[in-house]
């Protein structure tokens, strides 16, 4: 576990895939000196980076630069992935898979950072199947892209329902 100060985490970061709705978020962080953002230290390879620079699209969507962190142990200087300002838009939030993938970390988050990120807003939306205006997540098959709530991806895993 680690812990960034001077910093602020928000779904601000635009999406990259043209087929996801413009309102969508992904993490970012942002400076502010009254905040701070918990979440996991990783020890990385250097042969490994430019994989990481890949999958966070680095330098074109974020920025890697130097940060501070606190552990448990000792302070460390490490780096951190920030979007680039050209990337970053108001009134954005994650969806619900996403949002889910950073609370895997729950253990090693305090009990108030954990309740915060999960009283997170997200994306909700019209369902392909069943046409509700629920919290999405978007699968892919040949045709494209389809936004589907928790209740029809379940009944589509089953084979109970397709497009």
């Amino acid at each position: 576990p680690a812990v960034l100060r001077k910093y602020r985490l928000l779904f601000n970061k635009k999406a990259y895939r043209k087929h996801l709705p413009d309102s969508i978020g992904y993490a970012n962080i942002n400076d502010d000196p009254e905040s701070h953002v918990e979440g996991v230290l990783y020890d990385i390879h250097p042969h490994h980076l430019d994989l990481l620079d890949r999958s966070e699209r680095y330098p074109d969507h974020y920025n890697r630069r130097p940060v501070i962190v606190e552990t448990d142990d000792e302070v460390q200087e490490c780096f951190a992935y920030q979007a680039q300002p050209h990337r970053v838009a108001t009134g954005l939030v994650p969806l619900r898979d996403y949002l889910d993938h950073l609370l895997a970390a729950d253990c090693f988050l305090s009990p108030k950072y954990k309740q915060a990120l999960e009283d997170t807003p997200t994306y909700e939306g019209k369902c392909t199947c069943c046409h509700s205006t629920l919290e999405l997540v978007f699968l892919r098959n040949q045709d494209g892209f389809h936004p589907l709530c928790q209740p029809c991806r379940e009944n589509r895993s089953s084979g109970a329902t397709s497009f």
